[in-house]
């Protein structure tokens, strides 16, 4: 019985973990384009969506605020986001668009950090980098068909595990590369959904309170206790879950569940 309780939790946990798969299913995994100002992030949306959908010029800070294009990959949805260059500024409305990509970036599920290989790297490139945290990361360093100044060890030192895209945004070359890339870390980090069961936030809420009882109850037989204390929380348990499978679901917790459907 110890055995067999300790296999429903780790189905339940899985199911939990899914969850958070199933909102980017619904809702689109966030893919954002960062780096300091005319590095080619707006290109670079440009190229990936096929699209002219972000003003591209010389004049660094153009992008003020996000810029957003759904791409699917794999059938995942994928809201691609042209972020603000990442800088230090007095102007009140580029410093607005700033404080948002820093807020892309902490939402974000993948970070696509572009630098520019035409310029040195500089102190505010290191600054986003250590903004990325454990973010799924793609490097990439534009403007290849310029003459080259940007020293890649710098960045190779920061991402040692991860393989450096050189492109040019311009003249689309690597860019190819870059889309089989982030089709790799979408198809790697099991984000295609097809096989899986895709729990609600109401079922979620519901197992895990499960899981809590089930766990207590696993305790209680391992310490050898009295069968009541055991039989209790997993008597509780199975009609929680049964809440969920209409097995055990009361008149009134079917009433609420109903209610938001139109039949």
């Amino acid at each position: 019985l110890i055995r067999k309780t300790g296999g429903v939790i780790e189905e339940i946990e899985k199911l939990i973990e899914n969850e958070k798969r199933g909102e980017i299913i619904k809702h689109g995994l966030k893919v954002a384009i960062v780096g300091k100002p005319n590095v080619g992030k707006s290109s670079i949306l440009n190229l990936l969506s096929r699209k002219d959908k972000a003003i591209v010029t010389e004049i660094p800070g153009t992008t003020r605020d996000a810029i957003e294009e759904i791409l699917y990959v794999e059938g995942t949805p994928l809201i691609l986001v042209d972020t603000a260059g990442i800088r230090q500024t007095k102007d009140k409305i580029e410093k607005i668009g700033v404080e948002r990509s820093i807020k892309h970036i902490d939402e974000a599920e993948l970070v696509i950090i572009v630098f520019d290989g035409s310029r040195e790297f500089e102190k505010i490139d290191n600054e986003i980098i250590q903004r990325m945290g454990k973010k799924n990361v793609i490097c990439c360093i534009n403007k290849s068909d310029l003459k080259q100044k940007f020293d890649i060890e710098e960045v190779r030192a920061c991402f040692p595990t991860k393989k450096i895209i050189i492109i040019s945004a311009l003249k689309g070359h690597g860019v190819k590369e870059l889309e089989e890339r982030i089709k790799n870390m979408v198809v790697e980090n099991d984000i295609s959904l097809s096989d899986r069961i895709i729990i609600n936030t109401r079922q979620k809420e519901i197992i895990k309170k499960v899981r809590s009882f089930l766990k207590r109850a696993g305790e209680a037989m391992e310490k050898g206790l009295s069968e009541e204390f055991a039989s209790s929380d997993l008597r509780i348990a199975y009609y929680m879950l049964g809440e969920i499978t209409g097995d055990t679901a009361s008149e009134d917790v079917l009433n609420r569940i109903f209610e938001r459907f139109c039949i």
